[in-house]
């Protein structure tokens, strides 16, 4: 069975896209294969 892939997005990358990145992959890191990307340098 392969992940579903996730990835959260942000402007700046900073901190709310790790977050929850890191959130899924704690809650659910068993059924979801979680990145964070931003579209600027942050």
């Amino acid at each position: 069975m392969s992940k579903d892939k996730i990835l959260f997005v942000c402007v700046h990358n900073s901190a709310r896209s790790q977050m929850a990145e890191a959130l899924l992959k704690k809650m659910a890191g068993d059924r979801f294969e979680a990145e964070s990307a931003g579209l600027e340098p942050g």
